[in-house]
Order: structure tokens, then sequence, then C-alpha cells
């Protein structure tokens, strides 16, 4: 993959643009095998999603994209949206238990 500054027109962008997004889904792909195993840890709804937890973890990501040099409310967006999915599959996972 090139670098940036290395791009010689919008389709070098977009081919490098697509290397990382594919690495992203990999990446989300490992995250979620995390978020199944730490279901195994919770025994009910009380467990899932807890807030001191969500707090500092969101505290932590803006830290890291100020550092990264990356949008702290874009960053903030998503991994709201990793974290809201981790939950849902928590409590379908807990549902699917109590079948």
């Amino acid at each position: 993959m090139k670098r940036p500054a290395a791009c010689r027109d919008l389709k070098d962008v977009r081919t490098a643009v697509n290397a990382l997004d594919r690495d992203l889904i990999k990446l989300l792909a490992r995250r979620q095998q995390y978020a199944l195993a730490a279901l195994r840890f919770k025994r009910d709804r009380k467990e899932v999603g807890d807030p001191e937890h969500r707090h500092a973890m969101f505290v932590q990501r803006k830290t890291w994209a100020e550092s990264a040099k990356v949008n702290p409310r874009m960053t903030q967006k998503i991994f709201q949206a990793i974290v809201d999915e981790s939950k849902r599959l928590h409590l379908a996972g807990l549902r699917a238990r109590k079948r």
C-alpha cells in the first residue's frame, strides 16, 4: 500500500483506503470474538453494560484519538456503535441461554 503522499491519483487513494477498510473489518471481527468471550462471564442483564467501565473506556479512547490526531467525536461515535453492538450480542446470548 502506498503512503498518502505517494499516491499519484484518486485510484491509488481508493485502493489504499479499501485495504485499510479490509483491515478494519478484520480487527472488528477479532474484537467481536472478545465480546462474545466476555459473555461467558456474565450471568444476567445487570452485568451487561457496566457504566463505570464504559465511561473509563470512552475517556481512554478519546485520549488515544487525540494522541493519534484523530477526531475524538468521530472516534466516540465509532466506539459507541461498537459498544452498542457488543451489548446487543450479550443480551441476545443471555436470552439464548434461557431457552
